[in-house]
């Protein structure tokens, strides 16, 4: 450590902490680029599922390389203040270990339903620290780590506050593709996009579609509707949300 040190100082610091902060900052820009480019909806899927998977394994370990090169500039007072703070932030460090060690090994996903201590419930959100379930009793906020310790089960079923799925069928001789789909409902207003919508083909003859989707707020769902006509679309069948 002793040869290492010289070569790394408070500047050297600095311009690594920029560096992993641009690569953080570019991991988040990359969904909306792979978003917007050309690419079959598989392929999309693909990257958005990979990036998303990068960020979740990026933040903690650009965090462990700063705090090694903390070690680095002071080995002796710099071990103190970490120690400090690991005793002091046990509890939020536990939550956020906890955290992308679940989003890396599990399904845990906003939109995903989950069965929590008898609670069943939607992830409306996974923050740092926690995530947001909405139940049918409102939201709970639930602890990462105690999610690990406790356990929860992965649902398949009906969709709980402002999630709705539909099936649409398009008449006419010029089917609209998949893609034209997605591409609609990337500039619809009225979706919230902490989830990404998402589009299944079940009737490829006559050009019908599945998708599921979170609306921002209850009362766009008609606004909603009357859009999904205007781009050439009748809701062959609701699915209860």
């Amino acid at each position: 450590m002793e040869s290492l040190a010289p070569s790394l100082n408070w500047g050297n610091f600095v311009k690594l902490a920029i560096l992993l902060g641009i690569v953080h900052l570019v991991l988040r820009l990359l969904p909306l680029v792979i978003r917007a480019i050309s690419l079959s909806d598989l392929a999309k899927k693909w990257w958005l599922k990979t990036i998303s998977m990068l960020q979740v394994v990026y933040e903690p370990l650009a965090l462990l390389v700063l705090a090694i090169s903390l070690l680095f500039i002071n080995p002796v007072l710099h071990s103190i203040v970490l120690g400090v703070i690991l005793m002091l932030g046990w509890g939020p460090i536990r939550n956020f270990i906890a955290g992308r060690f679940l989003q890396a090994t599990t399904e845990l996903a906003i939109g995903q339903e989950i069965n929590y201590r008898d609670i069943q419930g939607t992830i409306q959100s996974l923050n740092a620290f926690s995530l947001n379930l909405q139940t049918e009793n409102g939201t709970r906020v639930v602890q990462y780590h105690q999610l690990q310790e406790t356990g929860f089960t992965i649902q398949r079923g009906a969709r709980i506050s402002g999630f709705h799925e539909f099936v649409l069928h398009q008449e006419g001789d010029s089917p609209m593709s998949q893609e034209a789909l997605s591409n609609y409902l990337f500039n619809c207003p009225y979706l919230d996009w902490s989830f990404e919508p998402e589009i299944k083909a079940v009737d490829i003859v006559q050009n019908g579609f599945q998708i599921r989707v979170l609306i921002e707020e209850e009362s766009y769902l008609n606004n909603f509707k009357v859009l999904i006509g205007e781009w050439g679309y009748v809701i062959k069948e609701k699915i209860a949300a």
